[in-house]
């Protein structure tokens, strides 16, 4: 059974002058965690439900303002009682949440990515991750799903205003600043800076979220006047504001998929939190209010609204974790009700019994400040007393690396043409043309190089060509009569450049963990003409390279996928932790499938123009298919489509004739 329904007004208190319960705005809350916990679950159904967070602000500025004004008007204002008072509501949940997530974390994520969560772990103990996420919002950030704690940085900005908001109403009353006058400037300042800063910085900046806060503020201004008994809920207006707010929020969770006019930041938000304030202006008895919000079911939510939004979050990220992809709507189904179970327990066993303690109030709050200041210790550390795994999981472990291939010693930057070099010979050069797909290759050819010390050897030069296949015409003119190169190697990510839609753009590339999501989809094949107008680039760059018979090497795509990449080499338990996942391997004829029809068009046009072509497939792969892991235990590749450092230096015999 749930227990009774509590409120600020529920505590008796020494000073600070508290609300009377109102049931409706704990239906409010109910409404606003449903479309956060839709939006998680089913995006495509409740596509503006994460504003849920902005209907939370408005009421979090709604009754701490109420708190704030009428404490300071009738003198009975204390820092101490309110500090200990929001510590003691807002601790419990969390620390036990944090506690927890640590704990599975632990087990679920490799060392690397388990040190990360221990600083996002910290940084939700200390309530500042909307900072955290805020900095690290780049190209190269980890998705959002693969976050479990991201979902803290609204707690951190609500965190900011219960801190800072105090001192500045103690301030304005002291001077005798009116509270109308202080939340219009305080909230059209944020509401400037928000709509006119980037969209990240919007997002994530406790100035830029203050308006929302003061929208509530403003509330805890009218709602004396507007809940007077003369003009109350019953009132014509009272009901049309609910039936307004109530229209407003369900357009801006709903709106965008009728028209794409909703989608829109600046008017959703608008939106969402207008239509909250004219609820909590209507007053609790207004028949919307009273016979819809007040009932048992919106008030059950509301009331583990909290909670439920602690947990529902982790839930759902780690499941994506265990998972190694997108969980499926049965598991997202699963997702919610655990995440109500768990939501409810903590309410009636941990949060209800301490914020209800009316004798130990203070230490309370001392022994939970304590706890979080534990926490925080725990994540800062959490590099130091995490997992450590067997040399065959290490292995794994360390290919996933996107920070790039160590350049190998010695090098150099041709003076003639200012490409990085290795091995200085002005007689006899190599010069290796291409994306990443052939600086992959510079330490595989160098240790060949070196191989040969016995001998005088080539001179390596690499030219970075990331657009398309044009090279300034002066340079390649260079290039062409230059008698010093004896040999061009290009490599390309051929499947990338010609616009392939097999390749899983949105996890291919940068950054560290399972999966990221950049850059964008991959769309629809490219034309025939698009096509052809890249072969006809690919053709003339090949014909000029191959000049006066120079000896030119065209590098085929090797095998690439996700099933490749370490990621899908480890299981993710959360008991038993981080296990190999023996006998990954992907069949020689889907690799060559997933490269075409690219690969045959550039194999094609190498052969015509007298070039060599090199195929990966043949060293990479065998009879049975082309393995994740090599003889030795290291990955095949290192990420998404790149080939290992320990592939590079010990499996790529393709590339020794350039010794």
């Amino acid at each position: 059974m749930l227990t009774r329904p509590i409120s600020e007004g529920n505590l008796l208190t020494e000073h600070n002058v508290h609300q009377n319960y109102r049931p409706d705005v704990d239906g409010l809350r109910a409404i606003a965690i449903l479309g956060v916990l839709g939006y998680h679950a089913f995006p495509g159904e409740v596509p503006g439900g994460f504003l849920g967070v902005d209907v939370f602000f408005v009421i979090s500025g709604y009754l701490i303002s109420t708190i704030i004004f009428r404490s300071l008007e009738q003198k009975k204002f204390s820092f101490a009682e309110f500090y200990a008072h929001r510590i003691r509501r807002i601790f419990p949940a969390l620390i036990l949440v944090l506690i927890v997530s640590l704990l599975v974390a632990r087990n679920v994520m490799l060392p690397n990515e388990f040190a990360v969560f221990g600083r996002h772990a910290a940084a939700g103990a200390g309530f500042v991750e909307n900072f955290v996420l805020w900095r690290e919002s780049s190209y190269f950030d980890v998705a959002t799903t693969l976050k479990p704690l991201m979902h803290l940085w609204s707690l951190a900005i609500e965190e900011q205003f219960y801190l800072v908001f105090p001192i500045i109403s103690w301030l304005a009353w002291r001077t005798r600043i009116k509270w109308p006058l202080l939340v219009a400037a305080i909230g059209l300042i944020s509401f400037l800076v928000y709509v006119f800063s980037s969209p990240i910085s919007a997002f994530f900046s406790p100035l830029g979220r203050a308006w929302e806060l003061m929208l509530g503020a403003a509330c805890a201004c009218l709602a004396p006047k507007t809940l007077a008994p003369k003009s109350a809920g019953r009132s014509f207006y009272g009901s049309s504001f609910s039936i307004l707010g109530l229209f407003l929020i369900g357009l801006s969770f709903f709106g965008s998929l009728t028209t794409s006019l909703f989608a829109r930041p600046v008017l959703i938000n608008v939106m969402a939190t207008l239509g909250t304030a004219l609820l909590i202006l209507s007053g609790p008895a207004v028949s919307l209010n009273r016979f819809l919000l007040s009932t048992r079911p919106f008030v059950f939510v509301g009331l583990i609204s909290y909670p439920l939004y602690l947990w529902h979050w982790p839930i759902f990220s780690f499941w994506t974790i265990i998972e190694g992809k997108s969980i499926d709507l049965t598991s997202r189904v699963l997702a919610v009700s655990l995440s109500l179970a768990l939501a409810w327990l903590t309410f009636q066993f941990v949060e209800y019994p301490i914020r209800t303690n009316k004798r130990a109030k203070f230490r309370l709050a001392t022994g939970l400040a304590g706890f979080m200041a534990l926490a925080v210790a725990l994540g800062l550390t959490a590099g130091r007393w995490g997992r450590h795994y067997d040399a065959n999981i290490q292995k794994i472990i360390d290919a996933w690396d996107f920070a790039g291939y160590p350049e190998p010693p010695g090098a150099f930057h041709d003076p003639k043409y200012n490409f990085v070099s290795w091995r200085a010979n002005t007689e006899n050069k190599i010069l290796l043309i291409g994306d990443s797909h052939a600086e992959q290759y510079i330490n595989a050819i160098v240790a060949s190089l070196n191989s040969s010390a016995d001998r005088p050897s080539p001179q390596l030069m690499f030219y970075s060509v990331m657009s398309r296949f044009g090279i300034p015409q002066d340079l390649l003119n260079k290039i062409a009569n230059d008698q010093a190169i004896t040999r061009v190697v290009v490599s390309y990510f051929w499947s990338i450049k010609y616009g392939s839609p097999k390749i899983d753009y949105e996890i291919r590339c940068c950054g560290t963990g399972l999966f990221q999501t950049v850059g964008t989809k991959g769309g629809s094949s490219p034309s025939e003409n698009e096509m052809r107008s890249l072969d006809a680039e690919l053709e003339q760059l090949l014909t000029a390279l191959r000049r006066d018979g120079r000896e030119v090497d065209v590098i085929l795509d090797n095998p690439f996928g996700s099933d490749l990449a370490p990621r899908s080499l480890v299981r993710r338990n959360i008991l038993s932790g981080i296990q190999i996942n023996a006998g990954v391997a992907l069949s020689r004829a889907e690799a060559i499938e997933r490269t075409e029809p690219y690969r045959s068009r550039v194999r094609e046009i190498a052969t015509r123009v007298g070039a060599r072509v090199i195929d990966p497939m043949d060293s990479l792969c065998n009879d049975t298919g082309c393995p994740a892991i090599t003889s030795d235990g290291f990955p095949v590749l290192k990420d998404y489509d790149h080939l290992s450092l320990s592939t590079l230096i010990h499996h790529v015999g393709y590339l020794n004739f350039l010794r």
